[in-house]
């Protein structure tokens, strides 16, 4: 349920109500209409909306002198298109959620629909966190049913549809008349009709009373993969919470497999797709821990345990390995600070390494042929603390002639590289750095296509991090999760060009010295 329907719902016993209508009750049972096929313009949110062209809210000075009805009789619905040759006649069988002050009317037809009615007349005319505040209801009405519309056409054809989400049956357009002043005015009113779901309401269940453990875990596990799943798809639902999800089970049994989640409320929702010219990177989540690590709501709410390691532990038991049927990314825990965000998913890690040229966790047989071995990988397994060993680069010792570089542009090149490590020159070498080994780094394969690069030396072995453009602060990430431990590094604004160099190794990183002879 959106913002404005939900506060709208709510009401508030300190601000006046507005004397709504003198006709009788438009969306009581028994009540029939003919509803015309309508098409809404764009959500505000989409690319295709001008900023010359948005619908903006009224003003508070504009709103205080009027009533919500002469608010909404000189405010109409927005245009759109409507096709009049194309029409569905309903009686409304039964009231979920109607009356003044309840945002949308949200009805039961005669022939098994819900129709969601966006009436600005029955939403809230004061806003409820600040009572003496009018709000724009013929705005909030609009906002509503445009963005609903367009969750729902998004998820039309979906797996979603019908399942994790009611099916849709459209957006329509119906005639309501009004009384004032003693004659009938008629107010076009837009509406939508969806599958009914029959079942019980979250928000209607105790989660501490007279639900087991299994129950409860059961709904969480599945209400957290549809949301993720939806957010990988393209769409943002952002008002999850349990007013807004039906379950159905036979006998209400949440523990079975068949238990249904649904959620039933997009007015906040966004579209990616949509909205391209503010998100083309494409949907960036991979993994229900991304989310959900952090879930205070849902524990205030009494549906996640009271302890927040306890809940980081149970999402990570589920997600971090990539889920039941693996159809998430794994993800890689910080075992130093365990209750964090994830950061990188193993794929990530693998394609760093693959990058790099890292032979870590290989080795070469009699014959040849690359075989993994378990002991020298770096371990992702969620329930053990991650090891460290050697990542695939090596100190050399021998400078031999076929790494050795004579040209004098190179070497300046790398010298001048080298500066921007440290505040001092190439040949200051600090006393710290005096006391450490010196030798040349080779990496296995070296990586020139990048901008940036740093090289980095600890107990775990030396290792060359080199940074993408799209990320500029990528190459920081990676040490973490390769190096667990705290450990400060040198940057350099451009790395050395070249496949080696001298290099002095220190507590604190690895700092170029001299390009190699």
């Amino acid at each position: 349920m959106s913002d404005s329907s939900s506060n709208h719902s709510a009401g508030s016993s300190t601000p006046p109500s507005s004397p709504v209508s003198q006709s009788p009750f438009p969306y009581a049972v028994g009540t029939s209409y003919v509803a015309k096929r309508h098409i809404p313009p764009a959500p505000f949110y989409s690319d295709s909306v001008g900023q010359n062209d948005k619908y903006q809210a009224a003003r508070e000075e504009t709103l205080e002198p009027v009533t919500q009805q002469e608010w909404c009789l000189s405010h109409p619905a927005r245009p759109g298109a409507t096709d009049s040759s194309t029409t569905r006649h309903f009686t409304i069988k039964q009231s979920i959620r109607t009356g003044d002050q309840k945002g949308a009317q949200v009805v039961l037809t005669h022939d098994g629909f819900v129709a969601k009615i966006y009436d600005p007349l029955y939403y809230s005319f004061y806003d409820v966190d600040f009572p003496d505040l009018k709000l724009d209801v013929s705005w909030w009405a609009h906002r509503d049913y445009t963005y609903e519309v367009a969750a729902y056409q998004f998820l039309s054809g979906t797996s979603f549809s019908g399942t994790a989400t009611p099916k849709y049956y459209g957006s329509w357009t119906i005639d309501v008349s009004t009384s004032t002043n003693g004659s009938e005015v008629v107010r076009e009113v837009r509406m939508i009709l969806i599958e009914h779901i029959s079942g019980i309401c979250m928000c209607d269940i105790d989660p501490t009373k007279g639900i087991t453990n299994a129950a409860r875990e059961n709904i969480m596990y599945k209400l957290i993969e549809i949301e993720t799943d939806l957010r990988i798809a393209g769409m943002n639902p952002k008002d999850n919470c349990p007013r807004n999800i039906m379950l159905c089970a036979p006998d209400n049994d949440f523990t079975r497999d068949d238990l249904r989640v649904c959620l039933i409320d997009f007015g906040m929702a966004t579209i990616q797709s949509l909205m391209k010219k503010r998100w083309d990177s494409g949907p960036q989540l991979y993994n229900p821990i991304e989310s959900w690590w952090s879930a205070s709501l849902w524990v205030s709410w009494g549906w996640l345990p009271p302890d927040d390691k306890e809940v980081v532990d149970w999402v990570w038991k589920h997600w971090g390995d990539g889920g039941r049927d693996g159809k998430y990314n794994k993800m890689i825990r910080d075992w130093h600070e365990p209750t964090w965000p994830p950061q990188f998913t193993q794929e990530d890690i693998d394609d760093f390494r693959k990058m790099m040229g890292c032979t870590h966790g290989t080795k070469r047989t009699a014959d040849g042929e690359e075989k993994t071995d378990p002991k020298e990988m770096l371990v992702t397994d969620n329930n053990e603390k991650p090891k460290r060993s050697e990542l695939g680069f090596e100190k050399d010792e021998s400078n031999s002639d076929s790494d050795k570089k004579s040209d004098t542009t190179d070497k300046d090149s790398v010298s001048t590289a080298s500066s921007r490590y440290s505040d001092q020159e190439p040949d200051q070498a600090t006393p710290r750095a005096q006391e450490s080994a010196e030798g040349t780094l080779r990496p296995h394969a070296t990586d020139k296509q990048h901008d940036q690069a740093m090289f980095t030396f600890n107990d775990a072995g030396p290792a060359l991090f080199s940074q993408c453009d799209s990320n500029p602060h990528r190459h920081n990430e990676v040490q973490s999760e390769l190096f667990p431990e705290p450990m400060e590094v040198e940057h350099a604004d451009k790395a050395p060009q070249r496949d080696s160099g001298t290099f002095t190794l220190t507590s604190l990183g690895a700092r170029v010295v001299e390009p190699a002879n």
